[in-house]
């Protein structure tokens, strides 16, 4: 088993693209204290701007999208 498996979400992706995908991101959003209006910034933008880990915060955001891929699959 490999653990080198593609993330979905990217630095380089439009932060509201992750919001638009799936909703529930906001609550993860809100936790790292990312406030909203961020417009056309990236990922890596919001991040920096807020003093936030962006590999951190991707990996909490991909962990969790994948959680939801993974029950929408079961059902």
């Amino acid at each position: 088993m490999t653990m080198n498996k593609q993330q979905k979400y990217k630095p380089t992706d439009k932060m509201a693209n992750l919001i638009s995908d799936n909703y529930t991101l906001l609550q993860v959003i809100s936790r790292f204290g990312l406030s909203l209006g961020f417009g056309d910034k990236t990922v890596k933008e919001v991040c920096e701007m807020n003093q936030v880990d962006c590999r951190t915060f991707l990996a909490v955001v991909n962990f969790v999208e994948e959680g939801f891929s993974r029950m929408e699959d079961a059902e």
